[in-house]
């Protein structure tokens, strides 16, 4: 892990959404039990909440590394784990380290009260929901009237900037969280093993780099593109590329920390996260903070 500071770009827009569920029971026939059992897991399956758990303990605050970190979450989370798998109406989803949470989904109706009431939760909030950026339309480069470089390159000095200090952001790694990237775009080139898509659980899906969205490919481009239209096109085309596809038409907070936790095991020195508008939003202080700190 470089020393470097993570410099993490984060403006989002939240939704917050939750849902309770409420259990039926059947009665009568032998029948009529099963019919009642089948309408009851069809109306749950619609009603499931999912909630985040944040523990009191930080362990990954002055952990040497990743792996240090990820050893430390699991040790603090183990008792809640245990206690939260004994819960009949409580299924752990997944267990996050960059920030010590637990993600769970429930039926129960009154999920977040019984949830807070857990030794060591400081804090239930929902798997908040991340409204996705709008799709962009691919524009080919052009020169026009600043030679080789982009209106947007020429307008932040970065030529001057390559010429001075020699460099295009070689030996320098960069982590896109968005959409996806198109891999076979010309002017992308992702390093190796520099792809990842995570679904709204936080779990990586084994797929192909895609992007049907747009936004992710127009961000990476910015961040470390190539020139193959004949105009400079990225900030930084000599720095490694990473991408992460956290959102789609919308995302959510465990699919970002997700992303945000991969990046970190890669390696990179900064993570980009060019998620949305305005607003304060401090469920995402301790990962950013906690980034920086590794």
């Amino acid at each position: 892990m470089s020393d470097k500071d993570r410099q993490t770009s984060r403006r989002s827009t939240l939704k917050l959404v939750s849902g309770a569920a409420v259990g039926t029971t059947g009665m009568g026939t032998a029948a009529a039990a099963s019919d009642d059992e089948q309408e009851a897991s069809e109306t749950t399956d619609d009603d499931r909440s999912q909630w985040m758990l944040r523990l009191d303990e930080t362990p990954v605050r002055g952990a040497p590394s990743a792996e240090d970190a990820k050893l430390a979450a699991d040790q603090s989370q183990q008792p809640l784990v245990e206690t939260l798998r004994s819960m009949p109406t409580v299924t752990v989803e997944r267990q996050f380290w960059l920030t010590n949470a637990v993600l769970v989904e429930s039926r129960a109706e009154a999920a977040q009260t019984e949830l807070s009431a857990l030794s060591g939760v400081r804090d239930v909030h929902p798997n908040f929901e991340v409204p996705g950026p709008e799709p962009v339309e691919e524009q080919p480069a052009t020169p026009q009237d600043h030679g080789q470089y982009t209106y947007g390159l020429d307008q932040i000095n970065a030529p001057d900037v390559w010429e001075q200090f020699n460099t295009t952001g070689e030996g320098v790694s960069v982590a896109v969280l968005d959409t996806g990237v198109d891999a076979d775009h010309p002017d992308i080139d992702l390093a190796e093993d520099g792809w990842a898509f995570f679904d709204a659980d936080g779990n990586m899906v084994d797929v192909d780099p895609f992007d049907p969205n747009g936004h992710g490919t127009h961000v990476s481009g910015i961040v470390a593109g190539g020139s193959s239209g004949g105009a400079h096109i990225g900030v930084a085309p000599g720095a490694d590329l990473y991408n992460a596809k956290v959102l789609d038409n919308g995302g959510t907070f465990a699919q970002i920390v997700a992303g945000m936790e991969w990046a970190i095991e890669q390696g990179v020195d900064v993570i980009n996260m060019s998620l949305g508008a305005t607003g304060f939003f401090d469920a995402y202080i301790d990962p950013v903070q906690s980034a920086i700190e590794l």
